[in-house]
């Protein structure tokens, strides 16, 4: 709960983090902060990223408790591999709820888990980036479908019963979301796994594709291995 202030490289051997309060002096700084990890790049390296993150909001509906014995397990699509989202699936929680979805709709904030969610600037900068502007052009009818995917339940639900037929949208009510920091390169492409860069004893995670990943202890022993050591 500290701000950085300042980030110096004291020697081949040394790197300080500087707050308000204090000097922290370590081996090596690694970065993996998400929505965030393009603007942190560039403001701890003063150089420019070669990504942008764009934030994609991923809105879930969950079966009302008297359908949830239509789910007992994971049950996944078969994946497009032309984009990195997985697509509607159903999940059982720890807490016993069975989730549907993801969808991915385009976030206007950074940090914008809700459809009111807006920043002028997050929303500028995000709307000009030549990458995104590249990406819908190309994607046009993937964007399109997941747009309506969001403000209609009822195409929502047309996704979900292409796995299970017998879903209907009564059975279903609003869940949580969720936004993926997707980094997209200025040609429109998609990043499809991590993007990681080292720049002197800096290491930085532009790209983690999955939330399940940034929690993952053998990713962890890949960029120390490969990055550090």
């Amino acid at each position: 709960n500290n701000s950085v202030k300042k980030i110096v490289t004291e020697s081949r051997n040394l790197v300080s983090i500087e707050n308000e309060n204090s000097t922290y002096n370590f081996d090596y700084i690694v970065s993996c902060s998400g929505l965030w990890s393009d603007v942190t790049y560039k403001n701890l390296t003063l150089s420019k990223p070669s990504v942008k993150i764009i934030p994609f909001r991923g809105e879930y509906f969950k079966f009302k408790s008297s359908y949830k014995n239509r789910v007992n397990h994971l049950i996944y699509p078969v994946p497009n591999s032309k984009y990195p989202f997985l697509g509607v699936h159903f999940t059982r929680t720890v807490n016993g709820d069975r989730e549907v979805g993801p969808n991915a709709v385009l976030a206007l904030k950074r940090e914008g888990y809700s459809r009111a969610s807006f920043s002028l600037k997050d929303a500028f900068q995000t709307l000009t980036y030549p990458g995104l502007v590249r990406f819908i052009y190309k994607n046009f009818s993937f964007s399109v479908n997941e747009f309506k995917s969001s403000l209609f339940k009822k195409d929502f639900v047309k996704k979900a019963q292409r796995i299970i037929p017998e879903i209907d949208s009564s059975m279903l009510e609003s869940g949580i979301t969720g936004v993926r920091a997707q980094a997209i390169s200025s040609d429109g492409e998609l990043e499809m796994d991590f993007n990681i860069i080292r720049k002197g004893r800096q290491v930085h995670i532009l790209n983690a594709p999955s939330p399940g990943a940034t929690a993952s202890l053998a990713i962890a022993s890949h960029i120390i291995k490969k990055y550090i050591t």
